[in-house]
């Protein structure tokens, strides 16, 4: 449709030079407007002057860095072309019209008296020639500079849409970047996880390992794509958390809640949310007593919004190294920034042995 429009576009303005040609009392090499003599050299004269500058627009300066030849001896070889063709069109249209006659009168009158070393009859089909080039010459130089008005545009919309792909394509590098780095990270702590286990509970080790394969399965396979279902990812977390409580739940209270009520077709950017987890576990506080370590996770969906709270307790020690967090958590904040620019609010605090995340994401 745009594409349509465009052309529309350019027949309307090649149709106004015409008619303007061809209205009031503009003269040109014998013909006139006012009597319609002066429509046909318009309507060919323009087709020629279209075809330099379409030409210009379309293929010289869009493949200017191709040709050996510099692109500014190729415009004048092209103009001189051009006007040679449309000159003798214009000799052969003349002398079709009965216009050449008078062409010829006016020659002769204008070199009556002078002394000449060329027999001016014999000469006075080149001279009348050479008038129309002149004239050509210079109406098309006057298109070619007319074709930049075209050109420009064109240019500055290639441009952009180029500058726009070169910033995707780079904002899918680091996307991939920095989600490649989260996997790594996942497996480093559930081995760690296995590796403590299985000197302790070796059936309790045997259980977790199927539980971190299945996690790990949903990493490699289900998250290639740029976002997945919201409910698959809430269910991945719950996997995590049951995992996780097969690991500390001797020693930190901890919960999960979700609603999932109509969230079939929302979409989240996958492994969004598992550094955040991750870090809370990580930096849990390690009391004697129980109640005193916990985690607490929730989340919240309202129409296309996506509200994530975690709290976790700490200790001293620990707040500064929590707060500063690691790859994970540096990666879901660059993460974030690139994929939901002025589309998420993230808010992180530390306050009475107390560690809080709060995100809210608006979703597709």
């Amino acid at each position: 449709m745009k594409k349509l429009k465009n052309i529309f576009v350019h027949i309307l303005v090649w149709a106004s030079i015409i008619f303007i040609c061809n209205s009031g009392n503009l003269s040109w090499q014998g013909y006139n407007s006012a009597d319609g003599t002066l429509l046909i050299p318009s309507l060919y004269g323009n087709a020629f002057n279209a075809f330099l500058v379409y030409f210009n627009a379309l293929y010289l300066y869009r493949h200017k860095n191709k040709f050996r030849l510099n692109y500014w001896l190729l415009a004048i070889l092209s103009i001189l072309i051009i006007s040679l063709l449309e000159a003798l069109v214009d000799y052969y249209y003349a002398n079709l019209s009965g216009v050449l006659e008078l062409h010829f009168d006016i020659i002769k009158s204008d070199l009556e008296g002078e002394t000449l070393a060329f027999n001016v009859e014999k000469s006075l089909p080149y001279l009348a020639y050479i008038g129309y080039l002149m004239d050509d010459i210079l109406i098309h130089i006057i298109f070619w500079f007319l074709s930049f008005t075209y050109i420009l545009p064109l240019e500055t919309v290639k441009n952009r849409a180029l500058k726009q792909t070169l910033e995707r394509e780079k904002l899918e590098a680091e996307v991939k970047f920095l989600k490649a780095q989260i996997n790594p990270h996942t497996l480093f702590n559930g081995i760690n996880s296995i590796y403590h286990l299985i000197d302790k509970d070796k059936n309790k080790a045997k259980e977790v390992l199927v539980r971190f394969s299945d996690l790990l399965r949903y990493q490699i396979y289900d998250c290639s794509d740029d976002t997945i279902l919201l409910s698959n990812e809430i269910q991945f977390l719950d996997n995590y958390f049951d995992l996780e409580k097969i690991r500390k739940g001797a020693d930190v209270n901890i919960e999960f809640d979700y609603n999932i009520n109509d969230t079939s077709s929302l979409k989240i950017a996958p492994l969004l949310l598992i550094p955040f987890i991750e870090n809370a576990f990580k930096f849990v506080s390690n009391h004697d007593e129980k109640d005193l370590n916990f985690i607490k996770c929730k989340i919240i969906i309202t129409e296309n919004e996506l509200h994530f709270y975690i709290d976790n307790s700490v200790e001293n020690t620990e707040k500064e190294d929590l707060k500063n967090g690691g790859i994970g958590l540096q990666n879901v904040k660059k993460r974030l920034q690139l994929i939901y620019p002025d589309k998420h609010k993230l808010n992180i605090s530390s306050f009475n042995d107390v560690f809080s995340v709060m995100l809210k994401i608006e979703l597709a």
